[in-house]
């Protein structure tokens, strides 16, 4: 229907294209289109209004209204300006005088007086706290500043901090080896089934591993599997004491605390099954901390809240056999 109604000549069809252009904008554009819009333009010694203009208002450029004077800051003011004087040699000397010189007096501000309202550049004196009659007049204002925080403050909380991503830090190693140290255990279980642990049967091994070595057909199988169990003891060992940060004295109570071929079997089994407990514990701890979405330095806090309803114990239960839940 528009192609149809679209007159023959080019200037008429231009004019129904701008009509239809027109008709699919909204207001504010409809009129900037037809008289052009205004703008305020910097023209270096004042402002004018200007005239943008369009196509259609064949207007761009024209200047609108009479212009507007600036005052120019002192620091603009005194400014150091290169210029040409009437003889056309270079010269320097302040924007004020410059623009004084190009005929635009009143340029410069030489009232000396402040260019914002005295109201606006306050008394000078600092807004009193609530119950202070230290403002002007005798009225108690409100607000003020705040007090600095006490003395201490800020390093008591500094440390916190500290102490608060170290043990965020440690729980995450921990759990992030949490496997490594369930696939030591679980080798510890497997040689515990290849021989009899005990003080009496220990010196009954070391026999055996004497004479074998002497070239005597004897089955070494338990003393194979006796110190493989050992040897898996110590790198677990190792691991428990690199997870709790490494040193001589928390290796040697890992040491100790560990199953070892001189123990009784029950009392090996048992240990492993609580180990394997804990590293339960350990990822379900690390999960927890998380999922809480809080930073390293709110650690403390949220373990101090998360402890109170967290047994370890529940996890070795749940490793634990049948006789060893019900003992």
């Amino acid at each position: 229907k528009v192609y149809s109604s679209l007159p023959a000549d080019s200037k008429g069809i231009r004019t129904s294209v701008r009509g239809l252009m027109d008709s699919l904008m909204p207001g504010a554009g409809q009129s900037a289109d037809a008289f052009g819009s205004l703008q305020l333009v910097d023209v270096g010694g004042h402002l004018q209004w200007q005239n943008v203009g369009s196509p259609a208002s064949g207007q761009g450029g024209v200047n609108q209204g009479a212009p507007i004077s600036k005052t120019l800051t002192p620091g603009e003011a005194t400014a150091p300006q290169p210029y040409n004087d009437a003889d056309g040699k270079p010269k320097i000397g302040t924007r004020a005088q410059v623009a004084q010189a190009n005929g635009q007096g009143g340029y410069v501000d030489t009232t000396n007086k402040p260019t914002v309202p005295l109201d606006v550049m306050g008394s000078g004196r600092y807004p009193g706290s609530q119950n202070d009659f230290s403002g002007a007049g005798t009225d108690a204002q409100s607000a003020g500043f705040s007090a600095g925080p006490p003395a201490g403050q800020l390093e008591a909380q500094r440390a916190t901090a500290e102490v608060g991503a170290k043990g965020a830090n440690a729980l995450m190693s921990a759990a992030a080896s949490r496997n490594d140290r369930l696939g030591m255990l679980g080798n510890l279980a497997t040689d515990l089934d290849g021989f009899t642990s005990g003080p009496g049967h220990e010196k009954w091994r070391a026999l055996k591993a004497f004479a074998a070595n002497w070239g005597m057909p004897i089955d070494t199988s338990d003393v194979d599997s006796a110190q493989s169990f050992n040897k898996w003891a110590q790198q677990l060992a190792n691991a428990q004491s690199q997870a709790l940060g490494s040193s001589d004295a928390r290796l040697s109570a890992a040491e100790h605390a560990n199953p070892n071929s001189s123990l009784q079997k029950e009392t090996n089994q048992l240990m492993i099954h609580q180990l394997m407990g804990n590293e339960d514990a350990i990822n379900a701890k690390g999960q927890a901390w998380r999922a809480s979405g809080l930073p390293a330095a709110q650690y403390q806090s949220w373990e101090q809240q998360f402890s109170q309803g967290f047994d370890p114990r529940a996890f070795q239960m749940l490793r634990m056999t049948p006789t060893e839940r019900e003992k």
